[in-house]
């Protein structure tokens, strides 16, 4: 396959991601800690994938946004209260500090789809078809804490 085939595929699948992100359509291919695996919504074309809220795994989420949000705990506090309750990280694998961190920047719980994400900076950030796990109060709470703690560490590193 030449180069020009490549690009042309490439932008036209990216075109494609864009487009069922924009509709409110989860397009990653593991959903987060606290969703269940997509369901079919019917639409003829992509068959847009729409995110369900796990019922054994979405309190969990929500007390770690709230454990976060009222005490001095750490993301690895919380990867160890994770783990102690036997959960395990969409990659099947024990929670740890990065898993904890990745999960609390996530606009997903609130009901946000994003897109062209790199690490905690999205590029857009659409309303999601799926409900949210949690509040938007809670959210930005949790966002204030983490900056402020991130500022904290950036004074004591100097």
């Amino acid at each position: 396959m030449n180069n020009s085939r490549k690009r042309n595929i490439s932008k036209g699948t990216t075109k494609g991601k864009l487009a069922a992100a924009k509709k409110g359509y989860f397009i990653g291919s593991v959903p987060p800690f606290g969703y269940k695996k997509w369901k079919r919504d019917g639409t003829a074309g992509m068959n847009p994938r729409i995110l369900q809220i796990d019922d054994n795994t979405a309190q969990a989420v929500l007390d770690s946004f709230e454990s976060f949000a009222e005490g001095d705990v750490s993301y690895r506090d919380i990867a160890n209260d994770l783990n102690e309750q036997g959960f395990l990280s969409t990659l099947n694998k024990p929670f740890t500090r990065e898993t904890v961190r990745q999960m609390l920047t996530n606009p997903v719980y609130i009901g946000k789809i994003p897109y062209g994400r790199v690490g905690p900076s999205v590029k857009f950030l659409f309303s999601g078809k799926h409900k949210p796990i949690i509040s938007l109060d809670l959210w930005e709470q949790v966002q204030l804490i983490r900056s402020q703690r991130s500022n904290i560490n950036q004074i004591n590193k100097k």
